[in-house]
């Protein structure tokens, strides 16, 4: 047996995540910023331990989700830039204030209301577009007026005008129109002596396929969590893995042909096999709709779910692998030895995308982070295994 003291856990390497985070500055160039995505616990993998890699990779805006995510960021003593890109309600205001959070408006009512609230403090906010996701922002038709009337508002100031491109795994000349769009309105802010504040709107696939996406700032999330790995990326940019799930063997048995195995009458054994009960299961996130189709690796090599997967435990087939006990390492996402699972493949597997394969996982299950060994450039770090 090797690795912790756990059944079934994710182990987050924040090495990759440094490694991830230099690779994608050099590949979008010195004169582009990061704001890096860290809403939903930053994917599962743990937002104020990645929020602390990052800033020692030179990383100052964190976009989150909720004014919740953004203030245990802030009583974590993490006091960059915090962009809320869920527009915050009414009630949430005077915490936005007091935490210095960047918000997202896709109203003046919203920006009025700030206003009013800010008594005499600067409140920077970031306006969204509305460029074909039909979700939030303004529409470009009415855009410029609307912006004109919020950067009239005493104390607003706008920091960034951004949108979120609808295409995600599509034809990349899906975003001609979209950035044609954003380009207009920033056109005619600037012709209306507006200055010109931060652009952003390429998300990870933008930063992959849409190079004329990047404008001052992208804004990717998956792309440095290692998540396209199995799938094509852009020439030249190459991530790693951050995220992988083990659990361990709870018990092997024989079983003969013509046998069921697990719940219901999924799956017959065709032959003689040996099968391996591992303790993951969808109560801690490892998907059902893996059942029968899905496979972990055990000592570098695949064994196939067999049945379906149960709450705690699931079966798999291992007998073609050999010697395999009680206690044995399995991995469910990641590398052992020269094959590896990623969130893509248990993403296609079971119908889903990878974003929810890596935040079902990391949020349900005990994490443990490996740490970088000490970077010359960055203070000293702490170099170890911590259970979150």
């Amino acid at each position: 047996m090797n690795g912790p003291n756990e059944k079934f856990w994710v182990e987050i390497d924040l090495g990759a995540l440094r490694c991830n985070i230099r690779a994608v500055q050099s590949y979008i160039g010195p004169k582009r910023d990061i704001l890096f995505v860290v809403k939903s616990d930053a994917y599962g993998h743990g937002a104020l331990e990645v929020v602390r890699a990052a800033l020692a990779e030179g990383v100052e805006s964190f976009g989150v989700a909720t004014v919740a995510e953004a203030l245990a960021l802030r009583e974590a003593k993490i006091s960059e830039t915090i962009i809320l890109l869920q527009p915050p309600l009414p009630y949430e205001f005077g915490d936005v204030l007091a935490a210095g959070l960047q918000p997202s408006i896709s109203d003046f009512a919203t920006a009025q209301r700030l206003s009013a609230l800010a008594l005499g403090l600067p409140v920077h906010v970031h306006l969204e577009l509305n460029t074909g996701m039909n979700r939030m922002g303004f529409d470009p038709a009415t855009a410029i007026e609307e912006i004109l009337r919020i950067a009239a508002l005493p104390d607003i100031n706008i920091a960034g005008i951004f949108t979120h491109f609808r295409p995600v795994d599509s034809n990349p000349a899906d975003f001609d129109k979209p950035i044609r769009q954003y380009n207009s309105v920033l056109a005619e802010i600037a012709a209306r002596g507006l200055p010109v504040p931060q652009r952003h709107a390429a998300s990870s696939f933008s930063v992959l396929h849409c190079p004329e996406a990047f404008f001052d700032c992208i804004r990717p999330g998956l792309l440095l969590y290692g998540g396209f790995n199995g799938r094509l990326s852009a020439a030249g940019l190459q991530t790693k893995t951050v995220m992988s799930c083990h659990c361990r063997v709870l018990f092997t048995r024989r079983v003969k042909a013509g046998e069921w195995l697990h719940y219901g009458n999924t799956y017959q054994a065709l032959q003689d096999m040996k099968v391996a009960i591992i303790a993951a299961g969808y109560g801690a996130g490892y998907p059902k709709s893996l059942s029968n189709v899905g496979e972990v690796l055990i000592d570098g090599r695949r064994a196939p779910i067999c049945g379906v997967v149960g709450m705690d435990m699931t079966i798999v087939d291992v007998s073609a692998i050999g010697e395999v006990g009680t206690g044995d390492l399995v991995t469910l996402l990641g590398a052992d030895g020269d094959d590896q699972i990623t969130a893509v493949e248990l993403a296609e597997k079971s119908n889903t995308i990878p974003y929810e394969i890596l935040c079902r996982l990391g949020r349900n299950l005990p994490r443990i982070y490996a740490y970088p060994e000490i970077h010359p450039r960055h203070e000293k770090e702490n170099v170890g295994i911590t259970t979150a």
